[in-house]
């Protein structure tokens, strides 16, 4: 339940969608005749796409999640295992396709392969089923089969979970196959932005892992300038929105156990 109600809260919940939504209803009061109406829905949503449009909104909000979890200054020597989240693989365009395709996530699935060969004696674990809400059986863990073998990596070094559909599974369902054991060294493998919730959830599951963040999407600090891509600036919020709104909601139903983990 709780993973039906967070795809469709989201769509409600999106910032671009509720613009989008706002200047509809607008409009439609505007046709009906119902003036004020119109301005109440108008004027805020047209002031908010501009102001989305040319401010950095998303990194002012991206920026506390990618620096909460530092890389390592300086890399384990040696470390058990590796877990890599899945998350980022556009799954219909994968299947279409016959290739895996990567969305703005995929230095995820590349880390794999790199870690995998830095660490040579270290397990791999790849965590990552659907993720939606329809479509073929076709599952994260799926494809990267194939780029683990396209990428010359033996793919009996890897252990995939493929039932996994949100971070808290990816903890839940991938720690009874990692079988990690007390004291070994684990990396956790995810975007920047994503490392909060992900640790948080590890930790709620009794599986403490070092903070191996990827895909940053700042440069570690806010640039107050205007961006000529407009559409740019609304990925980054509803990303950051989206991932505000993950913490809060883990937090309250005990998927991690305080609202903002920390190192």
């Amino acid at each position: 339940m709780f993973y039906y109600a967070s795809k469709v809260l989201w769509i409600l919940a999106q910032p671009s969608n509720l613009i989008v939504f706002a200047i509809a209803l607008g409009v439609l009061a505007l046709l009906l005749g119902r003036r004020k109406l119109a301005r109440w829905l108008l004027y805020p949503a047209s002031a908010a796409l501009l102001l989305i449009s040319v401010l950095p909104m998303g990194q002012s909000l991206l920026l506390p999640l990618e620096n909460r979890f530092l890389p390592p200054v300086d890399p384990p020597v040696d470390v058990d295992g590796i877990v890599v989240l899945g998350g980022g693989i556009d799954l219909g365009v994968s299947e279409r396709r016959g290739m895996a395709t990567f969305g703005d996530t995929g230095e995820r699935f590349i880390s794999l392969v790199e870690l995998a060969r830095r660490y040579p004696e270290a397990r791999v674990v790849f965590s990552g089923g659907r993720g939606w809400l329809a479509g073929s059986d076709l599952t994260e863990a799926k494809v990267m089969r194939g780029f683990v073998r396209a990428h010359g990596l033996d793919e009996g070094r890897v252990i995939f979970e493929d039932q996994s559909r949100n971070t808290y599974e990816n903890a839940l369902l991938a720690k009874p196959l990692a079988a990690p054991e007390p004291g070994e060294r684990w990396l956790l493998v995810t975007s920047a932005f994503h490392m909060p919730r992900a640790v948080g959830a590890f930790r709620q599951v009794g599986w403490p892992v070092i903070s191996y963040p990827v895909d940053y999407r700042t440069g570690g600090e806010l640039r107050l300038m205007v961006a000529p891509d407009a559409g740019q600036r609304w990925r980054e919020l509803d990303l950051a929105v989206q991932s505000w709104i993950g913490l809060i909601a883990y937090w309250l139903s005990g998927r991690i156990p305080t609202p903002f983990p920390a190192p």
